[in-house]
């Protein structure tokens, strides 16, 4: 039998706190049907997943509240007071006023039905518990954020189990409560009937999702066991199958299910995929004929990981895949996607270490299990090989904790890895030989040589703190040095020191009284060496000896030092008789030096009168000392006589050295008194003609010092002097740059100045402390003056360049790029005269700067930006002392004069330019022009100019005591005043507001004139007729 639906109703009077009152039918839909024990049942459509609530509003005095849309809230508890808020669900409007989210409350006669879970879904609680639920009213005020009166008290209890709402999808919940045996649940489809009849398919499933689908569980939770499927049929599994648990049998066998074959006579595959490998994991096989070679066939299925187990129980051995398998002996193999390969040794003897490296590159022992390798006594024995392929870079190597401490290359070189005596080779358990420090065998035993013992490299030592001793005839001998701390001692009757010898060599006679005496294959001897004294005797005796000191041609360089340069020593070259010399010398093209120390004199040349030193050429020779050194050139006597050169025409003698920086002073010492007259060149009067070059022709400076005459020039027609590369005639003096002449003097004193390549400083005249006074600057082909330029024309002056000077300038100004100093006009009369440029006198400056216009000292100095000239060309027709005058007034806003700027007052008839400088000082708001005489005195046909001054304000213009025309010119009016007061105004270009007259706050236009449209607006603008007025006309008159 079935249950069906039913509305519990739950009627309860609520008082609300602030006095309403609510009458709550609570209509609880079920939308699970269960099923009673033994009885199976339906499953329905699903229902609502809401829960319907009516309930009746009242006010604090009874009264049923006003139709209307109320703001109300719903709560449910687990608890009638207190404990936690399960599920809140708001019915008001999320917008606010704005229109499209109104979800408030309808209310009628006070009576409303609300769906719980509409606005949010209901909550996943187990409806079994005890669950209160509230009500909250908040007005009925269509916004956001309602005012509510608070929770009604006390809540509302649901009596009735809400018909399993969280079944309504087959998800159960505690269908029964415990008991002794509970009852069993079955699922399925009805029993179908006829000869031909079908029945149902059940399907369990989840629906679909957008995130992560749900899980399908069986009995994961108190079941014993669970069965799919039944027997003889297949059950299939389309995805992917994990076994969670520690065990997996199937047909009473754990992890394989065994097949048993019988004997292969004739060796290869043991079945088809089909029947072996496919359907099971174990196969026992009955050989009996010995020498066959079997194989498993390829899976159907090729994934990588399929296991088989081969067991041989016959009485014959038989190989598989590489590895035999005696009898009584199995196998693991394992599929890796293509092949068949060994997974581990079932105890036959046969296995490999081939076959355990196709499982992995180890091999670990086991504890206590030593890991050997037993070569055994046999017939023909065997070795235990360890073969390196050629061309292979392999190495034998053996590790201890994962480093190397011994390697075999393929060449056959034993690497010991470990320095210091635990790595090195230990021989007899009491002799070591290791490896002591980078590039060095060491042992700290005796070591004994039978033959030779011999270093070889160059840059090999062999070195000992002991000794080393050599038995019978043996030697010792090295390619390189023989050291030892105590020198080297040998015994015999002679030592013999061959000429290749490379050895440091030192000789002593130790306590001995005798001398060592070196001598020839003769005999003789030519060096001896005193015990007692030291002193070394070279070719001593009445024998001829001749004493090298060097090498011969052709060999190395070597440096000879006789004597000492810590003491007092003492070199004597002594000549012998009249007819011996002393020759410094070295072969063609060599240098023969004679150097000294810091401090000392090196006198070549003797002390007495008649010796002469000669420098010859043919070969250099240096006079070269470190700093300090001094070298006297000549004798001390007043007869001596010193050549340097040779006494051939062709001779050259260089004073310094072309590698360094030398001074060479010809004359006399500085402080000794003495005149020496120094001549370059022959004094001979048949001598041919001589170049003197004085200077490098590369680089460096040539100073000549002290007064400097130059003179034998004999004709017109040779230049005195030429300075550079070049040859000129006919002039005093020539300056020349590569091979152009840039200053010449020519005879009579004319100079030219010529640039090879333009500059900015061509040509400049400068102050002792370096200011450049005059600037020719080539470049821009302009001359800059520094400071100021007079020119001095009083007529009276006879050093007057010109009679009647004047400045004069195409230019259309004159520019100043730096800070400009004073630059004064001085004139016999007090104004600039304007002559044909008439104009405005305009003066830019970057910084503080003007112009003096009259006879004073003192400037006008003016602000950084323009500063502008008002011009005027007054005919005075009334003189006066004071004359006439040009001034400019600054105001403020205020109305307060600021400043004012004014000419110098012209006297006399005739029309006189006036002019004054005008920049507006700070704060200054507009300014005012005056004409006129400053005391009293009419001014006739006045003409000015005026140029546009940088204000904040408009400018106020005014004319004082002139009468006649009075022109204003712009861009875009002209004014003109006559005598007799007419005005007229015109535009430069029509316009729609051409002339206005305004209120005096400018907002409001009296009278406006449009030349674009030819109107006239009174009180209105625009002007939209030919007269247009926008305001009433007022006739004010009286009768007579």
């Amino acid at each position: 039998m079935f249950f069906q639906k039913q509305n519990f109703k739950i009627i309860g009077y609520l008082r609300k706190q602030i006095g309403l009152f609510v009458v709550f039918v609570l209509l609880l839909t079920g939308l699970f049907s269960y099923t009673r024990v033994g009885t199976p049942e339906q499953v329905h459509a699903a229902t609502s997943s809401n829960l319907n609530i009516q309930a009746r509003l009242y006010s604090a005095s009874g009264n049923i509240v006003p139709d209307g849309y109320y703001n109300i809230e719903f709560k449910m508890y687990d608890a009638s007071g207190g404990g936690s808020l399960l599920w809140t669900e708001t019915w008001y409007d999320s917008n606010g006023v704005t229109a499209g989210n109104d979800n408030r409350v309808r209310v009628v006669n006070g009576y409303m039905s609300v769906q719980l879970g509409t606005q949010t879904s209901l909550p996943s609680v187990n409806w079994d518990d005890d669950i209160w639920i509230s009500l909250n009213v908040g007005g009925t005020t269509q916004t956001a954020t309602p005012t509510w009166d608070g929770e009604m008290s006390p809540r509302i209890k649901l009596t009735a189990v809400p018909f399993a709402q969280a079944a309504r999808n087959l998800r159960s919940g505690n269908t029964s409560t415990a008991s002794t045996n509970s009852g069993n649940i079955s699922i399925q489809t009805g029993n179908a009937t006829g000869a031909t009849s079908n029945s149902g398919n059940i399907t369990l499933d989840v629906g679909t999702a957008t995130g992560t689908a749900g899980t399908i569980s069986v009995g994961t939770a108190n079941t014993s066991g669970i069965t799919i499927g039944r027997v003889g049929v297949i059950t299939d599994i389309a995805g992917n199958l994990t076994v969670s648990g520690s065990q997996f049998t199937n047909s009473g066998s754990t992890l394989n299910s065994a097949q048993a074959l019988g004997n292969f006579a004739t060796g290869g595959s043991i079945g088809s995929a089909a029947t072996t490998v496919d359907v099971d994991t174990a196969f026992t096989i009955n050989q009996t004929t010995a020498g066959q070679t079997l194989s498993l066939p390829t899976p159907t299925n090729t994934a990588a990981g399929r296991l088989v187990y081969v067991l041989n129980i016959g009485s014959v051995s038989f190989t598989m895949h590489g590895v035999t398998i005696p009898s009584g002996y199995g196998q693991i193999y394992v599929w890796n996607g293509s092949n068949w390969l060994l997974g581990a040794s079932g105890g036959g003897a046969a296995i490999t270490l081939q076959s355990a490296y196709d499982g992995g590159n180890t091999i670990t022992s086991s504890d206590a299990r030593d890991l050997s390798v037993a070569l055994a006594d046999t017939s023909t024995d065997a070795n235990f090989l360890v073969n390196i392929a050629s061309g292979s870079t392999s190495e034998f190597k053996i590790q201890a904790n994962g480093t190397d401490v011994l390697q075999i290359g393929s060449a056959g070189q034993l690497q010991l890895d470990t320095q210091g005596v635990t790595g090195g080779i230990l021989l007899g358990g009491d002799t070591n030989i290791y490896r002591s420090a980078a590039n060095t065998l060491k042992t700290d035993d005796d070591f004994a040589v039978g033959n030779n013992l011999t270093v070889i490299a160059s840059s090999g030592n062999l070195s000992t703190s002991g000794n080393i001793s050599t038995t019978g005839t043996g030697t010792i001998t090295s390619a390189g040095l023989l050291t030892g701390q105590a020198g080297l001692t040998v015994t015999g009757a002679a030592v013999n020191l061959n000429a290749s010898s490379n050895f440091g060599t030192s000789i002593n006679t130790g306590t001995s009284t005798g001398a060592v005496a070196i001598g020839n294959n003769t005999g003789n001897t030519a060096i001896t060496i005193d015990s007692g004294t030291s002193a070394i005797n070279i070719g001593t005796g009445n024998q001829s000896r001749s004493v090298n000191i060097g090498t011969g041609a052709g060999a190395t360089v070597q440096n000879v030092t006789i004597g000492s340069n810590s003491s007092t020593s003492t070199l004597s070259l002594l000549g012998g008789n009249n007819s011996s010399s002393i020759s410094i010398q070295a072969a063609a093209n060599g240098t023969a030096s004679i150097n000294t120390l810091n401090g000392v004199t090196t006198q070549i040349g003797g002390t007495t009168a008649g010796n002469v030193l000669n420098l010859r050429n043919g070969s250099s020779f240096s006079l070269d000392g470190v700093a300090g050194s001094t070298y006297d050139i000549g004798t001390s006597t007043t007869t001596g006589t010193i050549a340097i050169g040779g006494t051939a025409q062709t001779g050259t003698t260089t004073f310094g050295r072309s590698t360094a920086t030398n001074t060479i002073n010809l004359g006399a010492v500085a402080g000794s008194g003495n005149t020496q007259t120094i001549n370059i060149g022959t004094s001979a009067t048949g001598g041919s003609t001589t170049n003197i070059n004085i200077g490098s022709t590369i680089a460096g400076t040539t100073a000549i010092q002290g007064a400097t005459t130059i003179t034998g020039r004999t004709s017109g027609s040779t230049t005195a002097l030429t300075v550079g590369n070049s040859t000129s005639t006919g002039n005093i003096a020539v300056f020349n740059d590569n091979s152009t002449a840039v200053a010449i003097i020519a005879d009579g004193g004319a100079t030219s100045f010529q640039n090879s390549a333009n500059s900015t400083a061509a040509f400049r005249i400068q102050s002792a402390d370096g200011t450049t006074l005059f600037n020719t600057d080539t470049t821009n082909s302009k001359i800059d003056v520094n400071s100021r330029l007079s020119v001095t024309a009083d007529g009276a002056s006879s050093s007057n360049l010109v009679a009647n000077p004047s400045l004069e300038s195409g230019l259309t100004g004159w520019n100043c790029n730096v800070a400009c100093p004073p630059f004064t006009f001085t004139t016999t009369t007090s104004w600039f005269t304007a002559g044909a440029q008439a104009g405005w006198y305009k003066v830019n400056s970057a910084g503080q700067g003007g112009v003096n216009t009259d006879t004073g000292a003192s400037g006008m100095p003016v602000s950084a930006g323009v500063t502008y000239f008002a011009r005027a060309d007054i005919n005075v027709i009334q003189a006066h002392t004071n004359g006439a005058q040009i001034r400019i007034d600054w105001y403020n806003s205020g109305g307060a004069l600021l400043s004012s700027s004014s000419s110098t007052a012209q006297t006399g008839t005739g029309v006189k330019v006036l002019s004054v400088n005008a920049t507006a000082p700070a704060g200054a708001a507009y300014a005012s022009i005056a004409l006129g005489t400053l005391v009293g005195g009419p001014l006739n046909d006045v003409e000015f100019y005026w140029d546009s001054v940088s204000m904040t304000s408009t400018a106020a213009f005014d004319v004082k005591n002139s009468i006649g025309t009075v022109l204003f010119s712009a861009d875009t009016v002209n004014m003109n005043v006559n005598v007799n007061g007419s005005a007229l105004f015109k535009n430069q270009s029509n316009s729609t507001t051409a002339f206005q007259i305004q209120n005096a706050a400018g907002t409001s236009n009296l009278f406006v004139a449009d030349t674009t449209n030819t109107r006239i607006g009174i009180g209105a603008t625009p002007a939209n007729s030919l007269l247009t007025i926008g305001t009433n006309i007022i006739s004010k008159w009286s009768a007579t």
